[in-house]
C-alpha cells in the first residue's frame, strides 16, 4: 500500500481565510404624521411662529436641531406611523476581511498545486503573481 505522502495526486491547497462575519451599517426610517402645536415647533426649531406660518415645508424640511428632534421623538407612536419602516444598508464590509498578503499567499498555494498538475490556469496564476511582485504590490 502506498504511503499517503507519495500519492500521485497532489493534495489541494488550503483555502484562503474564510470570513465568518459581515459588518453592516443601516438606518431605519419610520414616517409619522401628527398635528403639533405651532408655537412649540417654532420654539424647538429656533424659528418664529411667523416664519412657520409663511412656509412650514421649506423652513422645517431636512435635518432638524436636537430640540425639535426631541419634540418629534415624543410623538413617535405606532398609532401615528404612516407606513412600514424602511431599512437602508449604508455600508457593508467583512469583519475579518483577509489582507492582501493573505490572498496572495493563498494564490501561491493554488499556483503551486496547479503547477504540479501543469495546467494552463497554473501558468496564468503564476504570471499574475510574478507581475504583482514586479510592480511592488507584493514582496513574495
Amino acid at each position: 500500500m502506498a504511503h499517503p505522502e507519495s500519492s500521485a495526486t497532489p493534495s489541494r491547497p488550503a483555502e484562503p481565510h474564510q470570513a465568518r462575519e459581515v459588518t453592516l451599517t443601516w438606518a431605519v426610517t419610520e414616517t409619522y404624521t401628527h398635528p403639533l402645536d405651532l408655537a412649540a415647533v417654532a420654539t424647538a426649531a429656533g424659528r418664529s411662529v411667523e416664519e412657520l406660518r409663511a412656509d412650514p415645508a421649506s423652513v422645517l424640511s431636512g435635518a432638524v436641531p436636537q430640540h425639535l428632534a426631541d419634540l418629534l421623538a415624543g410623538h413617535q407612536d405606532e398609532a401615528v406611523n404612516v407606513d412600514e419602516p424602511e431599512v437602508e444598508i449604508t455600508d457593508a464590509y467583512l469583519t475579518d476581511q483577509p489582507t492582501l498578503g493573505d490572498l496572495i499567499r493563498a494564490g501561491w498555494r493554488h499556483v503551486h498545486a496547479e503547477a504540479v498538475q501543469r495546467t494552463g490556469a497554473g501558468r496564468a496564476l503564476a504570471a499574475l503573481l510574478v507581475g504583482l511582485r514586479r510592480e511592488g504590490i507584493t514582496h513574495r
